[in-house]
């Protein structure tokens, strides 16, 4: 029992820090506008989020955004890009609390520079 107890805990805790950056990942730069990747290849379409029914409501909202960030910066750098445009944010509510259970964002996934 003691165990099972530890173990849910566990896991409650896990849900509440943001997904982590992978190692050359926080080489990519999040961009907002098509301008700023105007002179970049197009490598592919990326998306990252944080959170889900039950993690979401132990994870304070920063860390969901966060989480997502890292979570789409970790794929644009997995396919070899150096940006990523975001073309979309959706946040996701609780259907008991209300407070927010997901953050999702989505985008490309750009080369910049030589």
């Amino acid at each position: 029992m003691k165990r099972t107890v530890t173990l849910s805990l566990s896991v409650l805790l896990l849900g509440c820090v943001a997904n982590p950056l992978n190692p050359g990942a926080e080489k990519v730069e999040v961009m907002t506008t098509p301008r700023e990747v105007k002179k970049c290849a197009f490598i592919g379409d990326v998306s990252g989020s944080q959170g889900n029914r039950f993690s979401g409501t132990f994870t304070s909202n920063e860390n969901l955004i966060l989480g997502a960030r890292h979570a789409i910066k970790n794929e644009a750098a997995r396919l070899g890009g150096n940006a990523v445009l975001i073309q979309q944010q959706q946040y996701s509510q609780h259907e008991l609390s209300g407070g927010t259970a997901n953050a999702t964002l989505v985008g490309k996934a750009y080369h910049c520079g030589p």
